[in-house]
């Protein structure tokens, strides 16, 4: 909900990019208020790099440009994808077995986010939508992002033994190396309006700063299968605060396109 108040001010690559931006600036005086400090060794800069940069930045960029095309609910129903992709980057990277029964729960969860792709949501940016086979391209993105957040929480679980918080402030600080630049050719022609202003310092500070900290914390002690389960929260959240403050309208292919997704997991934790 909050990037979509962003929009109103900035454009998608400054919203996402402007999350990474406060978000890290938030992380580092959260470092000097516990008196800890950023990553030292090699290894463990080239670890938070790849979260910071590939899973972390990337996405947070996705998602306001494809918030241009499909409402904030059906984003967040695509975002729901994430347990089902740590499933499968847990079988490939963890190793951990996945029976067949959790194929098919994979699989129907998939039937559920493909047919939200086929039948289309209202946007705030209705007449710029795109038409035919191109319509599922904000989809394809969406995806993408979930499957990079997905990555991302699968890599946190190999985490060396460094503090979340420790770890997530070098990870932020190193997406810096894209977010800057990405800003500094984005920047809003006029001042936003204050509700975008506040929309992005609570997007960077609270959903992106403290929420990876947790989410890291989390992982390390419950495991990124367990941790994942929140993603089938959020579209809940979303819907409802889409309908209440944005206007946005709950159809039927929302519902039954999160059943489906929903379905899967309770199949897939048999």
């Amino acid at each position: 909900m909050f990037s979509v108040v962003a929009l109103n001010g900035f454009s998608p690559m400054a919203v996402g990019s402007l999350r990474v931006i406060f978000a890290s600036v938030f992380l580092l005086v959260a470092l000097k208020a516990f008196d800890q400090s950023l990553v030292k060794s090699l290894s463990h800069w080239k670890f938070v790099t790849i979260y910071g940069t590939a899973f972390s930045t990337l996405p947070f960029l996705a998602l306001p440009w494809a918030l241009q095309f499909v409402s904030s609910s059906a984003a967040a129903i695509s975002f729901a994808s994430i347990p089902l992709w740590v499933l499968v980057l847990s079988r490939i990277f963890l190793k951990i077995p996945i029976t067949p029964l959790k194929w098919v729960g994979f699989a129907i969860g998939s039937i559920g986010l493909i047919f939200l792709a086929g039948n289309g949501t209202d946007s705030i940016n209705s007449d710029t939508n795109f038409s035919g086979t191109l319509s599922l391209l904000p989809y394809l993105v969406l995806l993408l992002a979930a499957l990079g957040i997905a990555a991302g929480g699968v890599q946190l679980q190999t985490a060396p033994s460094i503090s979340p918080l420790s770890l997530i402030a070098s990870a932020f600080l190193a997406g810096n190396i894209i977010a800057v630049p990405v800003f500094l050719t984005s920047l809003p022609e006029h001042w936003p309006p204050v509700t975008s202003v506040l929309s992005v310092l609570w997007l960077g500070i609270i959903a992106t700063g403290l929420a990876t900290v947790i989410r890291g914390v989390l992982i390390k002690r419950e495991g990124i299968l367990f941790t994942s389960t929140n993603s089938y929260i959020v579209p809940i959240f979303a819907s409802i605060l889409g309908a209440a403050f944005l206007g946005e309208t709950i159809t039927i292919y929302h519902g039954f396109a999160y059943l489906m997704v929903v379905l899967g997991l309770l199949i897939s934790r048999k």
